[in-house]
């Protein structure tokens, strides 16, 4: 199991949408002195959009505050989470300065880990690049979470959308030499072959010719209930990458009649 830590502020949303896709349980972190806060609630709605199923709440820093506001940030938790994927999920208050709740908190997580079945490893590759970067002596190796299937050592991947393609020559799971790598795993590929400085965030690793870059996308728009405002035809929407998606561009869509 591997651990992500995506940042709270506002501003870097972009940045946690990107790097969210490879997370199957959520660790939802609350402040017990702040609160629920704005950020709070945009993950929380961007984790519900991308389809998560399993999690559980930190309740942190209950050293700093008094039995009645911890009592009442877990009431506000709650009514949150309330018709949300984690409507069901333990709260667990914790502190790190005097440990107290974390033999709790670990219960809990491994409850919703041990219930949170495999990905499938069926269909074609595809793993989303997150970074690149090149080892003297060895070439390029790039990393991601695979979104779908598994690739061995000695397979051709297709960098798209450039088409660049080149041989796995070694492989890394979770920071081990590894013969394959599956979905849903943290992988790291040394392609050689691809040229380190043509590898962009965004760009996804594919097998074989099925997947391929296309200039036009059909999809659901969703919108929030929290959304104010009247959605107007013609609006500019600002699509991430999620479940096959990598790119960040204004893109005109009309409403289709009720």
């Amino acid at each position: 199991m591997g651990v992500v830590d995506v940042p709270g502020h506002v501003d870097f949303i972009r940045n946690m949408v990107a790097g969210a896709h490879g997370i199957d349980v959520v660790i939802l972190v609350v402040a017990a002195d702040d609160g629920i806060m704005p950020q709070t609630r945009e993950h929380l709605h961007i984790l519900t959009l991308m389809g998560l199923r399993h999690g559980v709440v930190a309740l942190t820093k209950i050293d700093l505050v008094e039995t009645a506001r911890k009592a009442e940030v877990i009431e506000d938790v709650r009514r949150l989470l309330k018709e949300t994927f984690l409507a069901a999920a333990p709260i667990c208050p914790i502190s790190n300065i005097t440990g107290e709740g974390y033999e709790n908190f670990f219960d809990a997580l491994n409850q919703v880990v041990s219930a949170c079945g495999d990905r499938p490893c069926s269909g074609v590759f595809r793993m989303w690049v997150e970074d690149v970067f090149t080892i003297r002596g060895q070439g390029t190796v790039i990393t991601g979470i695979p979104s779908r299937g598994m690739a061995k050592v000695g397979d051709v991947l297709r960098l798209l959308p450039c088409g660049l393609t080149g041989r796995v020559r070694q492989m890394q799971v979770y920071g081990e030499n590894s013969v394959e790598g599956r979905a849903g795993e943290c992988v790291a590929l040394n392609i050689p072959e691809i040229d380190h400085l043509q590898v962009k965030r965004g760009m996804v690793l594919s097998a074989g010719p099925e997947t391929a870059p296309v200039t036009m996308a059909e999809g659901d728009l969703c919108i929030l209930d929290s959304v104010r405002g009247v959605i107007e035809d013609y609006p500019e929407v600002h699509f991430a990458r999620w479940n096959g998606f990598s790119f960040w561009r204004g893109w005109r869509c009309w409403r289709q009649p009720p």
